[in-house]
């Protein structure tokens, strides 16, 4: 079997941006014990990396509700306030604010199913 080939690093010189972004990249890559060009290129693979989940989620929760896009956007908003309050159940007083939640992603589907049919 043939050696794989290490990546191509590429280089890119002359990148702009606010001295406020730079500083707090900064000082993040130096909490985080990296360069700040290391830091620069773990977020970017991050990034990239929540916008394939992202893509990923959407079409399971497409294929999960049949393409009904009302459930779509319940599901993906509840999964979203779930992430937010992991392990609610176990706290009486939480159950009411998930309820809450919940009446509102209702009320928010509504109001979107109906701006959907308006514009189609």
């Amino acid at each position: 079997m043939a050696a794989r080939k290490p990546p191509r690093i590429i280089q890119l010189s002359k990148i702009r941006m606010r001295e406020a972004l730079h500083a707090r990249l900064a000082r993040d890559a130096q909490a985080n014990g990296r360069t700040l060009n290391a830091e620069i290129v773990d977020r970017l693979e991050r990034s990239l990396t929540q916008d394939a989940v992202a893509e990923r989620d959407r079409v399971i929760i497409a294929m999960l509700v049949g393409g009904d896009r009302g459930n779509a956007y319940f599901l993906r908003q509840l999964v979203f306030e779930l992430q937010k309050r992991r392990r609610w159940y176990e706290y009486p007083f939480k159950t009411e604010e998930m309820i809450a939640v919940l009446t509102k992603l209702v009320n928010e589907t509504e109001r979107a199913e109906v701006e959907w049919e308006d514009s189609e």
